[in-house]
């Protein structure tokens, strides 16, 4: 084959160690906990709009500006109280986030522009675990949504494991 079969070659290479190093690259992103050596597990326990699903005319009007300046107040006071809550014991969450982002309204909330999302990330050995805050954006019709870590609250083992019996 010439060179093409040294093109062919490079390819299988360059395959081999692609693949090699995918899998530890994804499993580096993922939360772990140091104590016991497992990865932890998530779960979305709430989803708040800070955003309103973008239209391609009108989107820059002084309405929806407000409208999304609201919204972007609101879930971050309704993350601020869920996040209290966690001191109070897994009922007082469930209950703060059925009021601020419950998962009921997660298909409308998925279409906005702009979300936080709320997750249980726990660890199934020990039973430690924390809520992680996210805001995922989007900002362009059809783009892949941009994921950045807001805050991270550590939460007491017997709230982790009443959230997670209750999720």
């Amino acid at each position: 084959m010439g060179l093409r079969g040294y093109g062919f070659r490079a390819l299988e290479l360059l395959g081999f160690v692609g693949s090699g190093a995918l899998i530890p690259y994804l499993l580096c992103r993922r939360p772990y906990c140091n104590a016991c050596n497992v990865y932890l597990r998530t779960s979305l326990l709430a989803a708040l709009p800070m955003g309103l699903a973008r239209t391609l005319i009108g989107d820059s009007l002084p309405e929806r500006q407000a409208e999304r300046a609201r919204l972007r107040e609101s879930a971050q006071s309704g993350l601020t109280a869920i996040l209290e809550s966690s001191h109070k014991g897994p009922l007082a969450v469930a209950a703060s986030v059925q009021t601020h982002g419950p998962l009921s309204r997660k298909k409308e909330v998925f279409k906005a522009a702009a979300r936080i999302e709320l997750i249980l990330e726990r660890c199934p050995s020990c039973g430690s675990g924390s809520l992680a805050a996210d805001i995922v954006e989007q900002r362009v019709i059809g783009e892949v949504a941009q994921r950045r870590r807001l805050e991270r609250h550590s939460v007491d083992p017997a709230v982790v494991q009443g959230l997670a019996t209750n999720g």
